[in-house]
């Protein structure tokens, strides 16, 4: 029986070799071995409650999306896709000191491992930042975006939750400066029921993410008023009298207009805001002053304030001055003139006095009176009229001035001097102070 065995002993080996050889090359041509990668695999970490218990917190630094390449046999391996390819990596296999854990590769279908199948990741294991865990409790802010629709003022704003503790590593909870819940009210003409995102905002206004964060909420619920609203004027007077000596010059606030909200019917009432003359109050000043007032002070209890609730209010003192300033014929305006008639004045200059800060008097000008004179009611004829002037803030005109106005039949037109060379001496005009001599002059209520 051993001769029979070991008879050509090298031909039944050759014949065993060729016949495995004929019997792969025959499976391969019917199922042949095939491989093919799938991209973007994400690893799922498993039990993270191992660090988190220690009060650690963790974040991804590589490896958390990979890519896997299955290989076996084509019948096999053409019949998966990437969800039958799971990544995961056991976080309670972190070794101390260690920032590395090991991925796992599944291959499965209809919840069964899949044979004769090879999984390669393309990296094998995931690398950690581990950090110390830390928790803080922010302040929501309200944020809008856009404006409500025109004519509207959005009022009486309140987010519930008003605050949002967050938790994560000590580095990335440090790194928040501003938590802010953000809502759009772009055309918005009714009031506000509902909710907005929370927004994390690091010291140079970037959006921070929350992936590696946990918030209490991520969301707080909004609510708010949308009044009709109307913008409307401050009108601002000054009580008391300065020092001896002192004037106030001008009264400038930083804002003069303010926007006010409220019902219709009540606000279509109001053109004005008018602040008692007591609250800038000058009594005895000799330096120029700044007050602030609180607008929401002086409005109607059923009206509401927009605009900022506090305004600054310069009031202007300087030594008070007087002097005269000539003002030529060219210089006064006529108003009122009739249809078919046209009017002229004529006379003397005006040698007018004026009071007021010393600034106000050493820059004004004839033009700055604003002089004008009014022919309405009047017919033809020459006739004398009363001049009325409109100086500028911190100047005031003392006495009465009048001069002579002729009106003629024939058509309305610019009324000028009889002389081009009038107009010129209204354009070179200055003051003169007290102090100075004076020129030929129209006495007041001459």
């Amino acid at each position: 029986m051993k001769e029979k065995i070991l008879n050509n002993l090298t031909l039944k080996l050759l014949a065993v070799i060729f016949s495995i050889v004929i019997w792969i090359l025959i499976v391969n041509s019917y199922d042949p071995y095939t491989s093919v990668t799938f991209s973007g695999i994400s690893v799922t970490l498993e039990n993270d409650d191992v660090l988190t218990e220690k009060g650690y917190s963790y974040s991804v630094l590589d490896g958390s999306r990979i890519s896997v390449t299955l290989s076996g046999p084509s019948s096999k391996v053409t019949a998966l896709n990437s969800s039958n390819v799971t990544a995961t990596a056991d976080l309670s296999t972190l070794r101390d000191n260690s920032d590395y854990v090991d991925i796992t590769v599944r291959v499965m279908k209809n919840g069964r491992a899949v044979e004769d199948v090879t999984a390669t990741p393309s990296q094998t294991s995931v690398r950690l930042n581990i950090e110390n865990r830390s928790s803080q409790t922010f302040d929501i802010q309200l944020t809008t975006v856009g404006d409500p629709e025109s004519g509207y003022a959005i009022l009486n704003s309140s987010i519930t939750p008003s605050s949002v503790t967050i938790s994560g590593s000590s580095s990335d909870v440090g790194n928040i400066a501003l938590v802010a819940a953000v809502y759009d009210v772009s055309g918005l003409n009714h009031d506000i029921d509902d909710t907005a995102s929370i927004v994390l905002y690091d010291s140079s206004g970037n959006t921070v993410g929350t992936d590696n964060l946990s918030l209490s909420t991520r969301e707080v619920r909004y609510t708010a008023d949308v009044s009709l609203s109307k913008e409307v004027p401050l009108i601002l007077t000054t009580s008391g009298k300065p020092a001896a000596g002192y004037k106030v010059s001008q009264v400038t606030p930083d804002s003069d207009r303010i926007t006010i909200s409220g019902d219709s019917e009540v606000i279509s009432q109001i053109s004005e805001i008018a602040i008692p003359s007591e609250a800038l109050n000058v009594e005895g000043l000799s330096d120029s002053t700044t007050f602030r007032l609180w607008i929401e002070d002086y409005l109607p209890s059923d009206i509401s304030l927009v605009s900022d609730s506090m305004i600054s209010v310069r009031v202007e003192i300087g030594p008070e001055a007087s002097g005269t300033i000539t003002v030529p014929a060219s210089a006064v305006k006529v108003t009122g003139v009739s249809d078919g008639l046209s009017a002229q004045v004529s006379g003397k200059d005006l040698i007018v006095q004026v009071e007021g800060s010393q600034n106000g008097i050493t820059t004004l000008t004839a033009e700055g009176l604003g002089a004008a004179v009014s022919a309405a009611g009047l017919s033809e004829g020459t006739q004398t009229a009363a001049v009325t002037f409109s100086p500028p803030s911190g100047v005031t005109v003392t006495g009465e001035y009048r001069m002579t106005l002729t009106i003629t039949r024939g058509p309305q037109a610019q009324t000028t001097s009889a002389a081009q060379g009038t107009r010129q001496t209204a354009e070179k005009s200055t003051v003169r102070t007290d102090t100075e001599s004076e020129e030929e002059s129209v006495l007041p209520g001459n």
